[in-house]
């Protein structure tokens, strides 16, 4: 049987646990983060993004994305390389 969750609200970023517990505590984030350091998640959301070191391009780094998943489990919506000063407003409008 397939679980269902709603109102679930989290991150999801390469950085290690030890790294989100910080942050989560640093900024008092109300939900948790995710650790993918293999980047598997973040490969399948397609948000790994370049980045050039010494002249070589490398896919090291992730863009901040949010992905809106309705109550029957299909992706609604894509709100891609936000910014964190402006994304609450767009996403309460979306929402």
């Amino acid at each position: 049987e397939q679980r269902k969750i709603k109102d679930a609200l989290f991150g999801i970023s390469p950085d290690s646990i030890e790294s989100h517990e910080k942050f989560i505590k640093k900024k008092s984030l109300p939900f948790p983060l995710i650790s993918d350091p293999e980047r598997i998640i973040c490969k399948a959301y397609g948000v790994l993004g370049e980045k050039s070191i010494l002249g070589k391009t490398l896919f090291a780094i992730t863009e901040r994305s949010t992905f809106i998943i309705d109550e029957e489990g299909k992706l609604s919506h894509i709100l891609e390389k936000v910014s964190p000063g402006k994304h609450l407003d767009e996403l309460l409008e979306v929402l």
